[in-house]
């Protein structure tokens, strides 16, 4: 039975909400293909989402941006983080290669983790990266502390995404130039059902008010204006976290 070694970046769900529906398409053409997932985020994302059999093995992959809410980046923590990953290169990149060539897939996708690439290369994998980002691309906005050397992480992060045999560059991206063999393609998503009328009849819903989710792909958030969201009317929130026992217009779904 066909391997595919999915590595995923952790930093948040938009990256796993990417891989999911592409695996299950490639389900749909290869009915014997199993998933051996390669990453941090948790395995509950997973379930009921990812059709095809799969097993995960819950190794970090990259650092992504630190942050303290799903808007909020801790730019010097970020760099250090890097700084530390970079710092154990060559062990992670061996631990990444005896752990490819002892599971045997037959192709590596990751999104987008460099480490996964450089990995497929030096272990003689076909390596396929989808990608609406690169760290290195977001890396550049941001100063590094005088400590970190930022030129030689960023470099680093480059040559590794140009590991990759082919990049898929998903619609929309900004411009990304760390791969020789890029080609674009459309957007990535795999709508659920309508739960509207579900919805309304068990929020007691008035026939003119919309539903309004309020979530960030995996980030937490831990506040929100609630007094001014208050005064929307004729909205009703869904928010994953507390909200004010007082509030009319925001239910908690946890």
């Amino acid at each position: 039975m066909p391997l595919i070694w999915a590595a995923i970046s952790a930093h948040g769900f938009g990256h796993a909400a990417q891989v999911v529906p592409v695996l299950n398409a490639l389900g749909g053409l290869v009915p014997d293909l199993r998933v051996l997932l390669r990453t941090t985020v948790p395995s509950t994302f997973f379930v009921d989402r990812l059709k095809v059999p799969w097993e995960i093995s819950p190794v970090q992959q990259d650092v992504g941006c630190v942050q303290s809410g799903p808007i909020t980046i801790n730019v010097a923590a970020t760099w250090y983080e890097h700084d530390r990953f970079h710092r154990t290169w060559s062990d992670r990149l061996q631990t990444e290669v005896d752990a490819m060539r002892a599971a045997a897939p037959k192709i590596v996708l990751a999104d987008t983790p460099y480490l996964a690439l450089a990995a497929g290369k030096a272990a003689g994998i076909p390596s396929i990266a989808l990608a609406s980002l690169t760290w290195d691309l977001i890396l550049s906005e941001y100063e590094a502390p005088p400590s970190i050397d930022r030129l030689t992480i960023t470099q680093s992060i480059r040559q590794a995404y140009d590991q990759a045999d082919a990049a898929l560059l998903i619609t929309p991206a900004p411009p990304i130039k760390s791969f020789s063999q890029g080609i674009s393609i459309g957007p990535i998503a795999e709508p659920a059902a309508s739960a509207r009328e579900q919805l309304t009849t068990r929020l007691a819903l008035a026939p003119d008010e919309r539903i309004v989710l309020v979530g960030f792909g995996g980030v937490p958030l831990n506040s929100l204006p609630f007094d001014k969201l208050e005064e929307l009317t004729g909205y009703r929130f869904l928010f994953d976290g507390t909200v004010p026992s007082t509030s009319t217009r925001f239910i908690s779904t946890r």
